[in-house]
């Protein structure tokens, strides 16, 4: 015997079926968040590409100041080299030529490691490790350029041919820079490939 009637006892007292309205419910939060997560996908690489873009106009600049701070340098050594070299040259001037280089080797150090600091502080999201990489492989190229600078700023009566730890520094900053921007947009930032 049924309870209302009906003869359904055993639903009525269990609840009854599921209403039909809960399945298009369903549905429309499943698409809602389903939208939701492409939209947040989407937004977080338009991110990381803005990322990208930042970090290569800051090392086009860094670029900028390291052929400026290296011409100002070899100005100075090819001003001083002839004058330094020839033995007829009292001490106090040979001292005097090699502060001029000295100096111009510490303000390019100096100008180097600012524009590491400016590329370290890029804001770049903890999930974008390709991102972060290169950052940190380009501003550790630039703070070995300034070590070569500030071996010359300390001792600038000897030369300093490029050494293989700044180039190797090079080719890991380009290779994660790459890795992140592709290799046409880093070619327009630093110029193409140069043969090892």
């Amino acid at each position: 015997m049924a309870v209302d009637g009906s003869g359904r006892a055993g639903e009525v007292l269990a609840g009854g079926p599921a209403p039909r309205r809960a399945r298009p419910l369903r549905r429309a939060l499943a698409l809602a968040l389903a939208l939701a997560a492409v939209l947040l996908l989407w937004a977080d690489r338009r991110h990381e590409q803005g990322e990208a873009r930042d970090l290569l106009a800051a090392v086009a600049e860094a670029e900028g100041t390291a052929d400026w701070a290296g011409a100002r340098v070899a100005a100075a050594v090819q001003y001083a080299s002839p004058k330094v070299q020839l033995s007829s040259t009292p001490p106090r001037v040979r001292r005097s030529l090699a502060g001029i280089v000295e100096d111009a080797a510490a303000e390019a150090a100096a100008a180097l490691r600012a524009d590491a600091g400016g590329v370290r502080a890029l804001a770049v999201l903890p999930w974008h490790a390709g991102a972060r990489e290169a950052r940190e492989a380009y501003a550790r190229h630039l703070e070995e350029r300034a070590r070569r600078w500030d071996a010359l700023a300390r001792d600038a009566l000897r030369a300093l041919p490029p050494d293989e730890a700044t180039r190797s520094s090079a080719a890991r900053a380009r290779d994660a820079l790459v890795a992140v921007a592709g290799e046409d947009a880093v070619a327009a930032a630093l110029g193409p490939r140069r043969p090892a």
